[in-house]
């Protein structure tokens, strides 16, 4: 069964100047898509991936473009035009992709960026765009991997910190207290879960705060020490932002890895530097 919104592995039927007709490869089906000005020559037979959506008449159509959005993702895309019953977005290929007003967050305006989602309306034969994301986040699972890091996109502010999409599935919170560097909608970055709360939701961290988490800092300044003849600028004087564009990590972890190696006999700490002991 041909799946819209996603790639679909599917079979040439027939092939016509202006396209090809396919069906789906891995199952039984009479239902046929049409894949047309198809820049590549396929024959009879080939298996090719396409994406499958919906044209302006509600048939289905393919494509072997490259498409921004595909069901169950969230990504950050364009908003070209806005008018009264939605928005149009740019997703890579023609038609625009719709969203509806009930789906249109109210601080969308013509050509932002905005974090969008795809959902699939079957009765109306449509695929259509959301920017009220959180209905299609899912809580998190009970037992998580603290240790492994997760992908991040962030989608929103508020008072306590950065809403963030977590792996492409769930809903986090990183808090404005425990940043360290700047942060914004849109952006995409990695980190660490810091705990999973009762409603299910993640609080968020950028780095990790455990002993194996301030093992790999400090694994990573003896490094630098010594690809620097085993001195160091950076003491537990220097300013965040120093310590933040040579380890990506806060002040508080840093000075937190020069104490242990200072406790180890592994570095002397100085007035304007360290060194290897």
């Amino acid at each position: 069964m041909l799946t819209p919104g996603k790639y679909n592995q599917l079979k040439v039927l027939e092939t016509l100047p202006m396209g090809v007709y396919a069906i789906d490869n891995e199952q039984d089906s009479e239902d046929k898509v049409f894949i047309p000005y198809v820049s590549d020559s396929y024959t009879e037979g080939q298996i090719i991936q396409a994406f499958v959506y919906y044209n302006e008449d509600g048939e289905l159509q393919g494509t072997c473009d490259n498409v921004k959005l595909s069901m169950g993702q969230f990504v950050s895309l364009k908003v070209k035009s806005i008018i009264r019953a939605g928005a149009f977005i740019d997703w890579g290929i023609k038609p625009d992709l719709f969203m509806p007003r009930d789906h249109l967050h109210s601080k969308v305006q013509e050509n932002m960026q905005t974090i969008v989602t795809l959902f699939h309306d079957p009765y109306k034969k449509q695929l259509a765009a959301s920017s009220k994301i959180e209905k299609y986040l899912a809580d998190a699972p009970e037992n998580w991997d603290y240790t492994q890091q997760v992908d991040l996109l962030i989608y929103a502010e508020t008072p306590l910190g950065f809403k963030a999409i977590v792996d492409q599935k769930y809903a986090g919170l990183l808090y404005k207290s425990e940043l360290f560097k700047r942060v914004r909608i849109g952006q995409s970055m990695t980190g660490f879960i810091k705990q999973i709360r009762s409603d299910g939701k993640i609080d968020l961290q950028l780095q990790r705060q455990d002993q194996g988490g301030r093992k790999d800092l400090v694994s990573q300044i003896l490094d630098d020490l010594q690809a620097h003849d085993g001195i160091s600028s950076l003491t537990d004087k220097s300013s965040p932002e120093d310590i933040q564009h040579r380890f990506n990590v806060s002040k508080n972890a840093y000075k937190k890895a020069i104490g242990q190696l200072y406790k180890d006999k592994k570095i002397v700490i100085h007035k304007t530097h360290i060194s290897l002991v």
